[in-house]
């Protein structure tokens, strides 16, 4: 299993999750309305959470996925998670997600933190290639990949089952060396760029 590194960003820093963490993302995954364009539905409590972590971190020790808390650096309090997950190696590419909890929208923390994940997937884990599912409805994560370079590449039609009913889902691509590097953003140094950017808008 590979050790993880924090990642650290000018006002975050993001941990690799560990099951101790629920009573704090529980403020995330207990939402309703952070939930609304999950795959899963809100959990009802932290037993739940700690359950639901203790099985993706177990999954995450064959090396297909990883989940980092993103704290703030001054308070230090959980807003919500990144992760990479169906990491498939021999093709360079992996799918990305992020939750953070309401009090946090709008305030450039989820730009912040894919930023860093970003860079690191592609700078360190030297992947080609990843992808983001986006709810048509969710129009605040359209707006969070339009921003990173993601393009918009299909749709994937009933793509998820979650409490029984089927959702269509928004296929996003982002390409090493594409829109985002020409940018300077992914560039192996840093994501100063995008980090202000993202500090203005979401």
């Amino acid at each position: 299993m590979r050790e993880e590194p924090e990642l650290i960003t000018p006002r975050l820093i993001l941990q690799p999750t560990v099951v101790t963490d629920a009573e704090e993302l529980f403020a995330v995954y207990g939402d309703e309305e952070v939930m609304r364009f999950w795959d899963t539905p809100p959990l009802r409590n932290v037993a739940e959470l700690r359950e639901m972590l203790s099985w993706v971190l177990g999954a995450g020790k064959n090396d297909t996925s990883q989940m980092w808390s993103v704290r703030g650096v001054s308070p230090s309090n959980i807003f919500g998670m990144v992760s990479y997950h169906h990491l498939e190696r021999w093709h360079h590419r992996a799918d990305i997600s992020f939750l953070f909890a309401r009090r946090y929208w709008g305030k450039g923390v989820a730009t912040e933190a894919l930023t860093a994940l970003i860079d690191y997937c592609f700078n360190r884990l030297l992947l080609h290639r990843l992808v983001a599912l986006v709810d048509p409805a969710n129009e605040r994560s359209h707006k969070i990949v339009h921003r990173l370079g993601f393009r918009k590449e299909g749709v994937l039609v009933d793509h998820i089952c979650n409490a029984g009913q089927y959702h269509t889902v928004i296929l996003y691509g982002l390409v090493a060396g594409g829109e985002m590097a020409e940018r300077g953003v992914v560039s192996g140094t840093d994501a100063a760029n995008l980090t202000a950017q993202g500090a203005q808008n979401s």
